[in-house]
C-alpha cells in the first residue's frame, strides 16, 4: 500500500510502499518497499533495480518527462524513522 504509480513509455510503473506485517508481540509493523515493477500490455510484470532508498505515499500518479518519472515530496524511511521531506530534498528522477 503507499505505493506510487506512473504511466511512463507505453507501461505502468508501480514504486516502493509499505507492507504491513505482523511482529513477534502481535502488534502490526511496517516495512518500507524498495521494489520497484513495469506492467507491459504485452509482456507482463517485470521486476526492475530498487530504488536506492524506500519511497512511500509520493503524489501519485508520478510526473514525469523525457527524462524518467519524478518521486517527489515522498515520505523515506531511514534507521526505521519516518521523516517527511521535501521537493527540494526528493526531487528524484527515475531513470529507465
Amino acid at each position: 500500500m503507499l505505493a506510487v504509480a506512473a504511466d511512463f513509455k507505453g507501461a505502468f510503473w508501480l514504486l516502493g510502499g509499505v507492507d504491513l506485517t505482523l511482529g513477534s508481540d502481535g502488534s502490526t509493523q511496517r516495512r518500507y518497499l524498495t521494489d520497484a515493477f513495469r506492467y507491459d500490455p504485452l509482456k507482463g510484470w517485470k521486476r526492475i533495480a530498487d530504488l536506492s532508498h524506500p519511497v512511500v505515499a509520493a503524489p501519485s500518479p508520478a510526473p514525469f518527462d523525457k527524462k524518467g518519472i519524478y518521486l517527489l515530496a515522498a515520505m523515506m524511511a531511514l534507521r526505521s524513522r519516518l521523516l517527511r521531506t521535501s521537493i527540494a530534498a526528493l526531487a528524484n528522477i527515475f531513470t529507465i
